[in-house]
């Protein structure tokens, strides 16, 4: 790559063994490369690359079954092919993007096609490829500009955010969810304290194990989610029963049960008191005068 294209400014990669390597640290350092790294179990801090790795695998997935074995073999033709593809962002192959002409491929000459070329000075033709440059650039960085705003927008329709402050009580995921079933539980119960927020406007945190030393951890927001206190602590020291009674001390499961699922209760409802009973009223003797008093409420205009 740095044969072809030069040194780069910054190299991007995840945590993997081979670019965590002394090696590779030794060849940043060589060709005066600046080595950053995403954050553990957040693909998506590289979203290019791992997109286009997944293409790559579709494509390697094309391959018959004898061929398999030696895929590797076939990298060549299958990014010669995605090179000259049309991109769904930009509009353009990533061929003529880099080079700013069209590659001219081997089914161009089976078919009789012939490049369109123009008699031209050297001089004119460093201008005007060097023209041509220019306005794939700037139509790329519209396009890709325009589509992570649709991604972005798309993506906020479910998200919020939630800053967190240094010293917060939080859990972390636990990425060991798959190997120990569905079942397993989403985040590790040893909590973690957040240290810092590693850049202002990114969502990214320093956090370290809770009442112990240990070495700290960076990552994402989308891996952290806030731990409330537990109730033998508080923020005071001490968490106790509300000595006022609980709702379910008065009223009969029955009731006050359904009530706290739904949300419907909010206080206590005072116990009824026993009503002596009265004589007891024949059915004869029951008309009019027994008849529960009616009380007519006239409102005023």
């Amino acid at each position: 790559m740095i044969q072809i294209f030069g040194c780069p400014e910054r190299i991007l990669t995840d945590r993997g063994g081979a670019f965590e390597s002394a090696l590779m640290g030794e060849l940043c350092q060589l060709y005066g490369c600046q080595k950053s790294r995403t954050t553990a179990y957040h693909p998506q801090g590289n979203g290019a690359c791992e997109r286009f790795n997944q293409t790559l695998l579709k494509l390697l997935s094309s391959i018959s079954e004898t061929d398999q074995a030696q895929w590797h073999s076939k990298l060549p033709a299958l990014l010669q092919a995605y090179n000259n593809t049309v991109h769904s962002t930009t509009g353009l192959t990533p061929h003529y993007v880099v080079f700013g002409r069209h590659a001219r491929l081997p089914m161009d000459w089976t078919l009789g096609l012939r490049p369109t070329t123009q008699s031209q000075t050297l001089q004119g033709w460093a201008h005007q490829h060097n023209k041509t440059l220019s306005q794939v650039y700037q139509l790329v960085k519209e396009q890709s500009q325009k589509r992570q705003g649709r991604d972005a927008t798309r993506y906020n329709r479910r998200a919020t955010s939630v800053p967190l402050l240094p010293g917060e009580r939080v859990l972390l995921r636990n990425f060991r969810r798959r190997a120990k079933g569905k079942l397993a539980p989403r985040w590790l119960p040893e909590p973690f304290v957040v240290v810092r927020q590693l850049r202002d406007g990114h969502p990214v945190y320093v956090v370290k194990p809770e009442g112990k030393e240990a070495p700290t951890r960076t990552l994402h927001r989308n891996n952290i989610r806030p731990c409330p206190l537990t109730v033998e602590h508080d923020a005071g020291g001490e968490v106790g029963r509300d000595p006022v009674t609980a709702p379910q001390d008065l009223i009969p499961p029955t009731l006050w049960l359904p009530g706290i699922v739904t949300g419907t209760i909010m206080h206590p409802t005072p116990q009824m008191q026993d009503v002596p009973a009265g004589p007891p009223v024949s059915s004869g003797a029951l008309g009019q005068e027994n008849e529960p008093e009616q009380t007519v409420v006239r409102h005023s205009r």
